[in-house]
């Protein structure tokens, strides 16, 4: 049952990273400045189950969805370390108000996180048994029923995530954001839209995380200078840091990652500058302390 939380993690950890990154070319290109969201959009079915080995595993796996960017924060399962209630069979709606009203910065970025996951909770759990109905082994099906029974009951918590409740989630990312909740401005602020004015508080917290290498934030601040109302001096170190990064990541060079290269043009490399030195040390030390 543990093997399939963390695939069911990953699969939502890294869909999440795909779409955040599309989410945020398509409206550079058409829509203007708009950053991008990192937390979860609709889920898609996940895909069938991988060929069985020659002993079964007790249950099964999917196949993993390719990586583009590690989110920091695990949407599909709670911190390790939590100061907000247990889950009961109240479900998650009196967690999220205590992560609000007493929580940590972390545990508020987390019952955002929560709010997002169970919009799309139908939706996943029509994927779970898409994949097992895909399945035809038949030595997997006892694992498949307790894969089921899991996300089923994650489906039970989520009823109590009411409308009331979801629109908790900007009070909640924002207090993670003034708080220190690593990725919680980047989620904050592609909540908004284009219309409305970006808080200080967020731009701040925009440039703290790309300081303390969170990947998106850093993205945000290159691709899109205007919105965060920065100068062109600010604008220009930015997208060098992320031009540095991404030539010692593999993995910025794909997909979209390139296609957001070519959107911030090419410009004749900046003379050595401290704070772009900083900013790359400290967006690929980060990548090295992420699970994988």
């Amino acid at each position: 049952m543990e093997r399939v939380r963390h695939a069911l993690v990953r699969h939502s950890r890294r869909l999440t990273g795909v779409l955040g990154i599309a989410g945020l070319v398509l409206l550079v290109g058409i829509a203007g400045p708009r950053l991008l969201d990192r937390t979860p959009a609709p889920i898609a079915p996940m895909p069938q189950a991988p060929e069985a080995p020659a002993k079964p595993p007790a249950v099964p796996a999917p196949a993993p969805v390719p990586q583009v960017e590690r989110r920091d924060a695990t949407p599909m399962a709670p911190p390790a370390a939590s100061s907000t209630p247990e889950i009961g069979a109240e479900g998650y709606a009196p967690r999220i108000q205590h992560a609000l009203d007493q929580g940590s910065a972390t545990d508020a970025f987390q019952a955002a996180q929560d709010i997002s996951r169970c919009r799309d909770i139908d939706r996943h759990v029509k994927g779970v048994f898409a994949a097992r109905d895909a399945d035809q082994d038949p030595r997997r099906a006892a694992g498949w029923l307790k894969t089921i029974d899991w996300v089923q009951t994650e489906q039970r918590r989520c009823q109590t995530v009411t409308p009331a409740v979801s629109a908790l989630k900007r009070p909640l990312l924002l207090k993670a954001a003034q708080n220190g909740a690593l990725g919680a401005a980047a989620s904050y602020a592609a909540d908004l839209t284009l219309q409305e004015p970006v808080p200080a508080v967020i731009v701040e917290a925009l440039k703290r995380d790309a300081e303390a290498g969170d990947a998106l934030a850093l993205m945000s601040l290159a691709a899109t200078p205007a919105r965060w109302g920065l100068g062109e001096e600010d604008a220009a170190l930015y997208r060098e840091a992320w031009r540095q990064t991404a030539a010692k990541d593999p993995q910025r060079q794909q997909g979209f990652g390139q296609m957001l290269q070519g959107l911030l043009g090419s410009e004749p490399p900046m003379s050595a500058s401290p704070r772009v030195q900083a900013l790359v040390e400290a967006q690929l030390r980060r990548k090295q302390q992420a699970p994988h």
